[in-house]
């Protein structure tokens, strides 16, 4: 979460020379640097993820009226998290991350975490996918019933393919296509290197 009064549609305008006398005098002594990056500079739009701006917002500091212009002012109030703040971290934090199986970042760009015959996918930034967890063997083409009720690990390799796991099989699959042709096989066939 970034600091609410540094909202790209902050509903107040900054007294810059009253903010700046503030800050950079005694206990902080900042330099104007300082000063425009930590309080006057607003984000951009295209560089955050933002919900409406937040009067009650636990991210919108005290401020008193004299730093700006017109009579807009925030007190100590601000102790709890608004409704706003609780949505958008739900947004942002969207689970509470249990122990999963397996996980991988595929050749999207998207995480996905594997626990049992479902997963989730995570847009790094973003947070949870819309409409998910999803089953796997429903949603990754022509999935073979033998990894349906999961699977024991995953990995990417050089050829951007996904590499699955499970007992003593293993299945390569091509993301956009699905499982490739001859597959599951045998670990020992296809990984002969791989002792435990």
């Amino acid at each position: 979460m970034i600091h609410e009064h540094q909202h790209p549609e902050a509903g107040f305008t900054w007294h810059r020379d009253a903010v700046i006398g503030y800050y950079s005098g005694p206990p902080n002594n900042w330099p104007v640097s300082k000063v425009e990056h930590n309080v006057l500079n607003r984000y951009d739009k295209t560089t955050t993820q933002y919900s409406e701006f937040d009067v009650n917002s636990i991210m919108l500091y005290p401020i008193p009226e004299e730093h700006t212009i017109g009579d807009f002012a925030v007190d100590w109030r601000n102790s709890n998290l608004s409704e706003t703040d609780k949505a958008f971290i739900n947004r942002i934090y969207p689970i509470d991350i249990l122990p999963f199986d397996a996980s991988v970042v595929a050749p999207n760009n998207k995480l996905y975490i594997f626990r049992g015959p479902e997963y989730i996918r995570i847009t790094p930034g973003q947070g949870l996918d819309p409409g998910y967890p999803r089953n796997i063997a429903e949603n990754w083409g022509n999935w073979p019933d033998e990894f349906a009720d999961g699977i024991d690990a995953v990995m990417r390799y050089t050829d951007d393919k996904l590499y699955f796991f499970k007992g003593s099989k293993y299945l390569r699959y091509t993301p956009g296509v699905g499982v490739d042709d001859g597959f599951p096989k045998s670990i020992a066939e296809g990984w002969p290197f791989i002792r435990f």
